[in-house]
């Protein structure tokens, strides 16, 4: 199977941001620039030329909520990283009972 054209699937993400419906078509295009963005970071450059042809405002709104999907993703990994620490602490820390180790 071909691998998607990076440069296609820009396009199609940023028209998804940039129609005139609103609401979820938005914050659907923005979470699908976040996740490209993680997937190409090489393509960082082009993205931001695209947004440099928008309206301060536009591109003020996207940079904004893209650094919420990665503040949100940074929450998460450390969520799952604490998680698992302390799940591996479980096994590791011996079970006391009774002041007996069992």
């Amino acid at each position: 199977m071909e691998e998607p054209d990076p440069d296609a699937q820009l396009l199609k993400i940023i028209g998804h941001i940039s129609s005139e419906t609103t609401g979820a078509m938005h914050k659907e295009g923005i979470t699908e620039l976040h996740h490209f963005i993680k997937a190409y970071p090489q393509k960082r450059g082009k993205v931001d030329k695209m947004l440099e042809s928008t309206g301060p405002a536009f591109r003020k709104y996207i940079s904004r909520a893209l650094a919420s999907r990665a503040a949100q993703d940074e929450e998460r990994e450390v969520a799952v990283a604490d998680t698992l620490s302390s799940e591996c602490l479980c096994f590791l820390t011996p079970k006391v009972h009774n002041s007996r180790l069992i």
